[in-house]
């Protein structure tokens, strides 16, 4: 008999993100915070402007995830704010921003569908 047991993928896709070509290194931007995340490029970006998939560690549920990309989004947004990081805006995944967004992320992560949505969702 296989006692095999299901895991959750390592990395969720939580949100993609676009700055201008001549906006600083995300990486480096974000590399003081301690949080489980990856930025990786997207498969293709329009012209003037790069994307980047921001992932976070799934290993520890969902509503961490969920957490984590609320921080990491505002992190970004703020910084925006003040001119450092040029044509910045989130392509998907804006509604981590929003607190109650969290709220409904761990309410349903007892149900059987997701609450985080893949790269291919709709916002």
């Amino acid at each position: 008999m296989s006692s095999l047991v299901r895991r959750p993928p390592e990395w969720c896709f939580m949100a993609t993100v676009e700055v201008a070509d001549n906006a600083p290194d995300l990486a480096a931007i974000l590399a003081d915070l301690d949080f489980a995340f990856r930025l990786e490029p997207a498969a293709a970006s329009p012209p003037n402007v790069r994307w980047f998939n921001l992932l976070v560690d799934a290993r520890r549920g969902e509503r961490r995830c969920g957490h984590t990309a609320h921080r990491l989004l505002s992190a970004l947004h703020r910084i925006a704010a003040t001119g450092e990081l040029p044509g910045f805006r989130i392509i998907v995944g804006e509604r981590w921003l929003d607190e109650r967004a969290l709220d409904a992320a761990a309410a349903s992560s007892t149900e059987s569908s997701s609450a985080i949505p893949g790269p291919n969702a709709r916002h």
